[in-house]
């Protein structure tokens, strides 16, 4: 503590002399720079503060979510969509729905059509934009499903390329990105981003399954085999 407030005397020490002597000069943006570090530096602090002492006074309700709604953004009848409906069937909620935005109405035909002569299950509702922006009738969306019910969660489930460079991300995701940003202000509104690897080396976990399937020295355990057996081979 002595050595330290030694070289706190001698530091400020210095810096007194560059100020008076070397004003003019330049000493003048030393001050400026401290002024300008300090004043970030304690409105950190004050906001920490603030953030922690919400934290601490916030109390749970105790009252679950009614119902549980899932909604999977489509861009495309692709293998990125086909894989965010598989998430959203996996988290067993109430409802799910697969919704994608009329921007372009020869586009929007086209996926409506091949959504139709496919084996999906779930219908494709197409929500119109009339100033040809997504984020609006998505917003408008959840909203009107959340009017009937407040307590009622909507997890919207948007699906992501994850491209092997960083700037091949730069042509992609502008959309998620800021559709990411302006759900999760929503009440009542989560959002799961599913990545997709871009990549030939990425690993497709239905042809992994199937592989396993075909082999004989996978273990499958169901739920009546009794603990420690050792299962269904």
């Amino acid at each position: 503590m002595a050595l330290a407030l030694i070289t706190a005397l001698l530091l400020a020490t210095v810096l007194l002399l560059s100020v008076i002597f070397k004003f003019i000069r330049g000493g003048w943006a030393s001050i400026l720079a401290i002024v300008i570090i300090t004043f970030v530096l304690l409105s950190f602090g004050r906001h920490y503060a603030k953030v922690k002492k919400r934290l601490a006074d916030a109390r749970w309700q105790g009252m679950a979510p009614s119902r549980t709604h899932a909604l999977v953004i489509v861009f495309g009848l692709h293998l990125p969509t086909r894989r965010a409906l598989a998430y959203a069937r996996a988290a067993r909620p109430d409802a799910v729905e697969a919704i994608t935005v009329n921007i372009d109405d020869a586009k929007t035909r086209k996926l409506v059509e091949a959504w139709t002569k496919s084996e999906m299950d779930i219908p494709l509702k197409v929500l119109e934009a009339p100033y040809r922006t997504i984020l609006g009738p998505v917003v408008r969306y959840i909203r009107r499903i959340r009017a009937h019910n407040p307590r009622d969660v909507v997890n919207v489930y948007i699906p992501q390329l994850v491209v092997k460079h960083w700037w091949e991300s730069i042509a992609h995701n502008e959309v998620t990105n800021l559709m990411l940003k302006r759900l999760v202000r929503e009440p009542g509104v989560s959002v799961t981003v599913v990545p997709f690897l871009l990549d030939e080396n990425h690993f497709d976990m239905e042809a992994v399954g199937a592989a396993a399937d075909a082999r004989e020295d996978v273990i499958v355990v169901t739920p009546e085999t009794p603990e420690g057996d050792e299962g269904e081979r």
